[in-house]
């Protein structure tokens, strides 16, 4: 089956036979997976449309053995994280951060749609290390999706900010998300009124540090 971009990218990441699919909608993801890489898979979402829709493409590939559809809210009652990967994509950081808060799991894999400093401080101060990132391009959408692994490992202020991946890989798609990045502060800082002289500055040092990122 042909998958988006940002699909394909997460499904990449995901290494371990067995994957907890969270927000899956339409399980793409799963469908994917299963299919190229022989991966065990619940698809879980809150949503009972959702649901219904991803249960027939489930069914459409006759792969109702090895994926399982569940209604469910996040990972409410799921304590066994064995041999597995959760991957939580398309939703925001602090009900990401609600959902994985308390759970023992060994590999994540994060796809948000906001707020990335945030979650890369949380998670890390949760007992995990980055272990690698992806910046992916749709149209005009810059997709940034994480893996976390349990570990220990020290980050600068810059890491959080970019990602430690992104900037050390030089590629063309990481330069021009920093130059997005610098470019939306920019806006951001013209728009905002004076008496928000901090916010300002926290951008502009924010943009600093950015710039010397670039090549």
């Amino acid at each position: 089956m042909r998958v988006s971009k940002r699909i394909e990218a997460i499904a990449q990441m995901v290494t371990e036979p067995i994957l907890y699919d969270v927000g899956c909608d339409h399980a793409y993801l799963d469908i994917y997976c299963a299919l190229h890489k022989n991966t065990t898979c619940i698809a879980i979402d809150i949503n009972q449309n959702a649901l219904a829709n991803a249960q027939k493409n489930v069914d459409k590939y006759n792969l109702n053995e090895q994926i399982k559809v569940a209604l469910n809210d996040g990972l409410t009652g799921i304590d066994d994280f064995k041999n597995s990967v959760v991957v939580l994509a398309g939703m925001g950081t602090r009900n990401i951060l609600q959902i994985v808060k308390d759970k023992k799991i060994e590999h994540l894999v994060i796809q948000s749609n906001n707020e990335l400093s945030i979650l890369r401080r949380a998670v890390v101060k949760m007992g995990y290390y980055i272990d690698e990132e992806k910046v992916v391009k749709e149209g005009k959408i810059f997709n940034i999706i994480i893996s976390f692994r349990t570990g220990h490992q020290k980050y600068r202020l810059s890491d959080y900010l970019i990602g430690p991946h992104i900037r050390h890989k030089k590629l063309d798609v990481n330069q021009e998300y920093i130059r997005y990045l610098i470019n939306t502060n920019q806006t951001i800082i013209k728009k905002l009124p004076s008496h928000l002289w901090f916010k300002k500055l926290k951008l502009f040092v924010y943009n600093y540090i950015l710039k010397k990122e670039l090549v």
